[in-house]
């Protein structure tokens, strides 16, 4: 397929974070961009109009008769029976997968850096663009999340020699089952830990093994990765491969080993081998996110104090322990945490910021892993850090039986046990009277949740 012929192309799936944005590298790229979606609705929706790209609301095949493209990109989320994938199927349109997407039109220029593990992508990712943007650089970047410094989840630049992207594990699309960051032509990758995750896709930890390992396989000889030593699993596959390795945490045997760390509010400092950084996240974990971008850096050649003006002037991500509003002395934040690890360390990074405060922990299962029990052990102990937690309903619990569904009652109970006062509240207006009632001057609430969490925040806040 002759790339430089395409002028109109449609995504199947377009709302999606990863496709909109997606719709918006397209865009900029000059190309006309239409697709469909169902249940329209904001952030999405409004991001996309203003970017000028048509939506269709709902999925049918006379879209693409009136939309004519020249190319189709269905999401990974759009299955066989979906009214457009069988038209265009029918119809022997041209279609590939959005990592395909992305590699033909953005990456086969580019000197492409790749985020991936089951945590921190995002934020590692934001750090590393806004380390980039800061070098002046021009970095492109693909993120699934928003920046806070740039206010978007992809950027465009046509000079620039560096692409940034956060490799997601899940699988490509109904046309191929394997990660999505096997695509991406990664020259450098940076590897936080890998652990079970995405339930739906994988069957069991060694299959999640095996998508990271298809990725460590196509890194190239004069490839760089750059893995957590604080997790053996990443430590292990990366070693496996064919690359330079470099190894970042608080193991003893890291090659840049993180010490002297400081809290201060929401400023975090810390030493990598002799040098002192500061930069303004929540967390242990945040820590080792920033210190693999200090490599990163270090790699491509930029000096230290350009490495720590970048820290220093980064403002976060949206959604990672975003602070939503503060009233009558009561800080309510919002956080993307799903998984019991990213629980934990998230409640950690709270406890260690806000030492003299009670620390509260909202919760909604919500993700395909979360919904179900095979964390169920993993849950009660990873809410140690909060001083209260209120479990929500399972969200739409009628889609798994009672014997791989998450039980939010022993959940509760297990939580008590491990010293965590904690409280099953189902109903999302029942946890806002809550909360209302029981928080005092002082109190950080922190809400946690993969989705918009029926805009559970802003309710909080209102409410007091």
């Amino acid at each position: 397929m002759n790339y430089d012929k395409i002028r109109r192309v449609y995504l199947v799936g377009i709302c999606g974070t990863a496709m909109a944005s997606l719709a918006g590298l397209l865009k900029e790229r000059g190309l006309d961009v239409s697709g469909s979606d169902v249940n329209v609705y904001p952030p999405m929706s409004t991001q996309l109009r203003e970017l000028g790209i048509h939506v269709y609301n709902g999925y049918e095949a006379d879209n693409l008769r009136r939309a004519k493209p020249d190319l189709v990109i269905p999401g990974n989320a759009v299955p066989r029976g979906n009214p457009e994938v069988e038209a265009l199927l029918n119809q022997r349109l041209p279609y590939i997968s959005m990592a395909e997407a992305v590699r033909e039109f953005f990456l086969r220029d580019k000197h492409s850096i790749v985020i991936a593990g089951t945590h921190g992508k995002t934020t590692t990712s934001s750090i590393a663009a806004w380390l980039l943007q800061s070098a002046e650089l021009q970095p492109s970047f693909l993120i699934g999340g928003i920046p806070l410094n740039f206010g978007k989840s992809f950027q465009w630049e046509r000079d620039g020699k560096y692409f940034v992207i956060e490799g997601d594990e899940y699988d490509t699309g109904f046309m191929d089952r394997r990660p999505k960051f096997v695509q991406y032509l990664p020259e450098i990758v940076i590897l936080n830990p890998v652990e079970y995750d995405h339930a739906d896709i994988y069957p069991d930890f060694a299959s999640v093994e095996n998508a990271f390992w298809q990725m460590i396989k196509v890194v190239p000889e004069n490839g760089q990765i750059i893995v957590s030593r604080d997790s053996d699993t990443a430590y292990r596959l990366a070693t496996r491969g064919y690359s330079k390795v470099l190894t970042f945490g608080f193991h003893p045997d890291s090659t840049y080993r993180i010490s002297g760390e400081q809290w201060a509010g929401g400023m975090a400092s810390f030493q990598l081998n002799g040098n002192s950084y500061s930069i303004h996240v929540y967390g242990r974990h945040n820590l080792a996110n920033a210190a693999a971008t200090v490599i990163l850096g270090e790699q491509l050649g930029l000096k230290t104090d350009q490495i720590r003006m970048a820290l220093g002037t980064f403002t976060g991500v949206k959604r990672r322990m975003e602070l939503r509003g503060e009233t009558n002395g009561i800080a309510v934040f919002d956080d993307f945490a799903h998984h019991p690890t990213a629980i934990s360390t998230t409640l950690e990074g709270a406890r260690l910021a806000f030492p003299g405060s009670r620390i509260w922990a909202i919760f909604e299962p919500r993700s395909w892993s979360s919904r179900r029990n095979i964390f169920q052990d993993q849950f009660a102990r990873s809410f140690r850090h909060a001083d209260l937690a209120v479990i929500a309903g399972v969200y739409e619990a009628e889609k798994l039986s009672p014997e791989v569904r998450l039980d939010p009652d022993k959940m509760v109970a297990d939580m008590n046990k491990h010293g965590t006062k904690s409280y099953y509240i189902p109903e999302i207006p029942q946890i806002v009277e809550f909360v209302a009632k029981n928080a005092k001057t002082n109190d950080k609430v922190v809400v946690m949740s993969n989705g918009s969490f029926d805009g559970i925040h802003d309710r909080i806040l209102e409410c007091l």
